[in-house]
C-alpha cells in the first residue's frame, strides 16, 4: 500500500473526509468492478450495482478496516460478500454446465476466439475455482490475499487454484 494510499485512508477514518473516499473509489474502482463482473458472469448492471454497494459498505464500515491486509483486499472481500448475499436472495445461476461444440481447429483462432474460449471454459468451473483465478491472475494477488478475500485456509485455495488449472487444461484444446 502506497503512502499516499495510508494517507487517504487515515484521513477517511479520521474525518469522513469525502475527498479522500472519491479518491479511493477511483484508486480501486476499476479492480471491484472487473472482480464482480466475473463473478456476476458479465452481467454489468448487476456488477456495477454491487460495486456501488461495495463503496457504500465500505464507507459506512471504514473504522473497521484495521490494516491487516491491504485496502484493496478489504474491498474485494466486501464485494465477495455482496455479490454472495445477492446471488443467494436472487438464485441466480451464472455459469454453464457445457463447453460449446462448436469451437474451432487450433490453428484457425484468432487471440479473440482464444479469449473467448477461455472466457467460456472459466463458466465451467466452480465458483470459488473461478473466484481464486480472477484474484490471483487478473487482479495479480498473492495467494494468501486470495485466500483471506475468499474466507478460507490458504491450502484450500491452492487446492481451488490447482483444479481449476487442471480443468481448464482439459477443456482448452491444445
Amino acid at each position: 500500500m502506497s503512502t499516499e494510499e495510508q494517507e487517504l485512508i487515515r484521513r477517511l477514518q479520521l474525518g469522513d473526509d469525502r475527498f479522500a473516499f472519491e479518491a479511493l473509489v477511483r484508486l480501486h474502482q476499476q479492480s471491484v468492478r472487473a472482480f464482480l463482473a466475473r463473478l456476476c458472469g458479465q452481467d454489468q448492471a448487476w456488477a456495477d450495482d454491487l460495486a456501488q454497494d461495495t463503496f457504500l459498505t465500505a464507507h459506512h464500515h471504514r473504522l473497521r478496516f484495521t490494516h491487516r491486509s491491504s485496502y484493496k483486499t478489504w474491498l474485494l472481500g466486501i464485494a465477495r460478500n455482496l455479490y454472495r448475499n445477492s446471488a443467494r436472495r436472487e438464485k441466480l445461476r451464472t455459469r454453464n454446465t457445457e463447453l460449446p461444440q462448436d469451437l474451432a481447429a487450433p490453428e484457425a483462432r484468432s487471440r479473440e476466439d482464444l479469449n473467448e474460449e477461455l472466457s467460456r471454459a472459466i463458466t465451467m468451473l466452480t465458483a470459488d475455482q473461478q473466484q481464486v483465478l480472477h484474484l490471483v491472475y487478473l487482479e495479480q494477488l498473492p495467494l494468501a490475499d486470495a485466500a483471506e478475500i475468499m474466507q478460507i485456509p490458504l491450502n484450500t485455495a491452492k487446492s481451488h487454484l490447482a483444479r481449476a488449472k487442471t480443468r481448464l487444461r482439459e477443456l482448452l484444446p491444445s
